[in-house]
């Protein structure tokens, strides 16, 4: 499903080219990150200690939807629990340059040492930020958490 090159590292995602783009999610502090995730110091910073990172994606024609309503709402109470924890960027699908599945509509965890987690198409419930919250503090899995776990990216 993946090509072995992104799944055999997830220091691939280092060199990766995204565009940043405004949202009620996450602001940069600089204008905008046009070049590869890593190369804001910021990021660097926080993949570089362990800090968790959560990449998203979602079509502008949604943005009037049911499911974008209680998407957006989900996570942005994750990104209130979590404070400064997770650092949240929205990216364009394109730009990855890796298959990521038919769905414009998706969520990548990553943080250094751990695996990286893909969920496809809009996280609509909120266990599902829970659960990778968890297994990115160590904090022991239930049985409900693991039914929440994106799947994993080795």
């Amino acid at each position: 499903m993946f090509p072995k090159q992104f799944l055999a590292s997830l220091s691939w995602l280092v060199f990766l080219a995204v565009t940043v783009s405004g949202c009620s999610v996450y602001e940069p502090s600089s204008a905008s990150i046009n070049a590869s995730i890593f190369s804001s110091p910021e990021l660097q910073q926080r993949y570089d200690l362990g800090k968790p990172i959560v990449l998203f994606s979602y079509s502008e024609d949604i943005s009037a939807t049911e499911a974008y309503a209680d998407w957006a709402a989900y996570l942005n109470d994750f990104k209130q629990e979590q404070g400064d924890g997770f650092l949240f960027i929205r990216v364009v699908k394109a730009d990855l340059n890796i298959q990521l599945g038919e769905e414009v509509e998706f969520t990548l965890f990553v943080k250094k040492g751990y695996p990286s987690y893909l969920y496809q198409g809009l996280i609509v419930e909120p266990q599902v930020y829970g659960a990778v919250a968890k297994r990115y503090s160590d904090t022991a899995l239930s049985g409900m958490d693991r039914a929440f776990m994106p799947e994993e990216v080795p």
